[in-house]
């Protein structure tokens, strides 16, 4: 079985410059470096890096500041930047894999109900389009391509929701999954075909789910996404919150 989300590259670049900022202790304003310094550092492409400073920016990690004398600069702090800081150095030993995949599934409803309150039509066909990525991903049994569409899809159903608070804890908790899962692989005995398809249709429902904004449904996904692998398909799931109606 498999239950972790890989970050992309932009991802662990991002998580490299936030853990030396937490570990370093490094105060607002100082300096982090240029574009092409750490480009040279990390061996990533120009997009890659730009990704990842674009991504730090909106977390408000860093600023960055154009022309001579500029670069990359630690951020003016807050409670959430903090707080991801704190998770940061959690993750990092203090918990095991089983602790936060616990608090990841005491989260994953809260997350999901918050989701669905705060979704527009405009966000519909942007999550579809990660359910039928996991589906092209599960018939060609691509794992690692299946898990990075995983992960993208629970990111983009927390940014649905406005409680910062929430979204760092929730998504605090799936980096250190997906560190533990970079090199996830199924058992041998297992149908990977089949068990990504079941795993693609279930986060289906899940989509559908939050989209149609009702509560017992959203509870029946949101179990069904937890359950072992490959116990109850997309349309056991809708039959199951359709009793607790």
């Amino acid at each position: 079985m498999i239950n972790a989300q890989p970050l992309t590259r932009a991802g662990h670049l991002v998580e490299a410059v936030e853990r030396r900022i937490a570990e370093e202790n490094l105060a607002p304003g100082a300096f982090l470096g240029t574009r092409e310094s750490l480009r040279q550092q990390s061996g990533l492409g120009k997009s890659t890096v730009n990704e990842a400073l674009r991504l730090l920016a909106e977390r408000g990690l860093v600023t960055v500041r154009p022309g001579r004398g500029g670069g990359l600069f630690v951020a003016a702090e807050n409670p959430v930047v903090r707080l991801r800081h704190t998770l940061l150095s959690a993750s990092a030993g203090a918990s095991t894999i089983a602790d936060v995949i616990e608090v990841r599934d005491v989260l994953e409803p809260l997350v999901a109900l918050v989701a669905a309150r705060h979704r527009s039509a405009a966000d519909a066909a942007g999550l579809r389009r990660h359910v039928d990525q996991l589906r092209d991903a599960a018939q060609t049994a691509d794992v690692t391509q299946f898990l990075a569409v995983d992960w993208s899809l629970h990111e983009a159903l927390a940014e649905l929701g406005p409680n910062e608070y929430l979204r760092a804890v929730y998504l605090g908790t799936l980096r250190p999954i997906s560190a533990a899962g970079a090199n996830a692989r199924l058992d041998d005995e297992v149908d990977t075909v089949d068990y990504l398809q079941r795993r693609a249709e279930i986060h289906a429902e899940y989509v559908e789910a939050v989209l149609s904004g009702d509560e017992p449904r959203i509870t029946a996904a949101v179990a069904a996404h937890g359950q072992p692998p490959g116990t109850r398909t997309a349309a056991e799931v809708r039959a199951a919150a359709r009793t607790q109606r």
